[in-house]
C-alpha cells in the first residue's frame, strides 16, 4: 500500500489566524506532508513582505522566505525571484 500523502491547500486566512493564535505554523508540519500555497496567495505574502520593507519595517524577504520554506510553505520559484529582484 502506498504512503498517503497528506497536502493542505490554503489562503493566507488560516495562515494568519494559525500564527496569531498558536504563535507560529509548527502545527501544520505535524498535520500535513506540505502545505501548498496557490500562487495568487503566494503573491500576496511576498508583496505584504515587500512593502513592510519599503515602509521601513525591519523584515529581511529571504529570511522570511527561507523560514517558510522550512516550515513547510512552498513559494514558487517564480515568485521567490521576483521577490529577491524586489530587495535590489
Amino acid at each position: 500500500m502506498p504512503d498517503i500523502v497528506h497536502s493542505l491547500v490554503t489562503n493566507t486566512t488560516p495562515l494568519i489566524a494559525l500564527a496569531v493564535g498558536v504563535g507560529n505554523l509548527d502545527i501544520l508540519r505535524t498535520l500535513y506532508d506540505r502545505v501548498v500555497v496557490p500562487l495568487e496567495v503566494c503573491e500576496e505574502i511576498v508583496g505584504v513582505l515587500i512593502k513592510a520593507r519599503q515602509s521601513g519595517y525591519d523584515v529581511s524577504v529571504p529570511e522570511a522566505i527561507e523560514r517558510m520554506r522550512e516550515h513547510g510553505i512552498w513559494l514558487s520559484n517564480e515568485v521567490v525571484r521576483y521577490a529577491l529582484a524586489q530587495q535590489v
